[in-house]
């Protein structure tokens, strides 16, 4: 997180690439280190091929990662739609509430439905952003007509999380050894705020390389539209791993 956060400081595209490039290998060696530790952060097995925990860690890395574009929503909101401190900070909230009410509506849910709801959860969000990519990005005087659209796709963001959200955490219990219980259960905010700030360091690279810093009015809506697309493929890619979160079976 600190080596991405630092290459962003530097507007050069490289520079950020080589950030996210040793950000990767830092990770990996992570990996590695995390096999064969005796005091573990996550169940063991976590990182061999087929593991149903590493699956679902990266769905809900994923998912969490795409939420990370809400800390510039209130930003674009002020400068491209003339929204005030106050009304963009509620309509920001809109993500949180979708991931309640989303939460609310498939928390007991069983069966198919619970795994419809896992494969559901990244389609929302990966719509959601790119509705925010079209919409946020061009400016308007903030009538209905353009603000609708904009509040759909933030409310979209965080129902997607929260729609399939508890069946994964439930899963990541369900699935871990009896030894590994308690480290499973510890795991699951280790690694929702790992994937959270990698999201938020991720969020203002991508901004400052399309221009947000320039100040300028093109430079804020480039900003806006990139960072929307650009973290659109961590739910495009969950899309795929929920498949294989939804379809492990447990006694």
């Amino acid at each position: 997180v600190l080596v991405v956060s630092a290459g962003s400081l530097s507007p050069d595209v490289f520079l950020n690439v080589g950030g996210v490039v040793v950000s990767l290998l830092l990770l990996i060696v992570l990996a590695l280190i995390e096999q064969r530790s005796r005091i573990r952060l996550l169940p063991e097995n976590t990182f061999r091929r087929g593991s149903h925990h590493a699956a679902l860690y990266i769905t809900i890395s994923l998912l969490a990662i795409g939420m990370t574009c809400e800390v510039f929503v209130p930003y674009f909101l002020q400068r491209l739609h003339g929204q005030s401190p106050l009304a963009s900070g509620y309509m920001s909230a809109l993500m949180a509430l979708g991931w309640t009410v989303s939460e609310i509506i498939s928390a007991g849910w069983k069966g198919a439905k619970m795994r419809a709801s896992i494969l559901l959860g990244p389609v929302f969000v990966l719509a959601g952003l790119v509705l925010l990519a079209l919409m946020l990005s061009v400016p308007s005087a903030g009538t209905w007509g353009i603000m609708s659209p904009i509040l759909l796709g933030l409310s979209l963001v965080g129902f997607g999380i929260g729609f399939g959200w508890p069946h994964l955490l439930t899963r990541i219990l369900q699935v871990a050894a009896p030894a590994d219980k308690e480290i499973a259960a510890a795991s699951i905010t280790t690694v929702q705020l790992f994937a959270t700030a990698l999201g938020a360091a991720l969020a203002g690279m991508i901004v400052n390389v399309n221009g947000f810093n320039d100040g300028t009015l093109t430079g804020v809506m480039s900003s806006a539209y990139w960072l929307m697309m650009l973290l659109a493929i961590a739910p495009l890619i969950a899309i795929f791993t929920a498949r294989r979160c939804a379809a492990i079976s447990y006694g």
